[in-house]
C-alpha cells in the first residue's frame, strides 16, 4: 500500500487504488479541519480519470467540504470553518 505524500495544504493521491485513496482522503480532510485549514488541493493525476471521478464523488458528499473545483490533475478544496463551540 502507498502512503500518502502530506504537505501543509497538498494531499497527492497517485498510485492509490480507489478506496484506499478515498480513505486517506477522509483521514487528511479531518486534519485540514482542524488544523483550521480553509483550502487545500487534493492531487490525483491524470490517468485513465477513475480516481478522479472517485475523489470527485467523495468530495461532493464528505461533510466538510464546503466547495470543490478541477484544477487540472487536482481538486482547489474549501475547507467548512471551524466553530467557536469546539468543533
Amino acid at each position: 500500500m502507498e502512503e500518502a505524500v502530506f504537505w501543509e495544504d497538498s494531499l497527492d493521491l497517485h498510485g492509490f487504488e480507489r478506496e484506499e485513496a478515498v480513505l486517506e482522503l477522509d483521514v487528511w480532510l479531518n486534519q485540514a479541519f482542524l488544523q483550521d485549514l480553509r483550502a487545500v488541493r487534493i492531487i490525483c493525476g491524470w490517468g485513465a480519470g477513475i480516481l478522479l471521478k472517485r475523489i470527485e464523488e467523495e468530495l461532493a458528499r464528505h461533510p466538510l467540504v464546503e466547495s470543490h473545483r478541477l484544477d487540472g490533475p487536482a481538486f482547489i478544496v474549501g475547507i467548512i470553518p471551524r466553530s467557536n463551540d469546539g468543533y
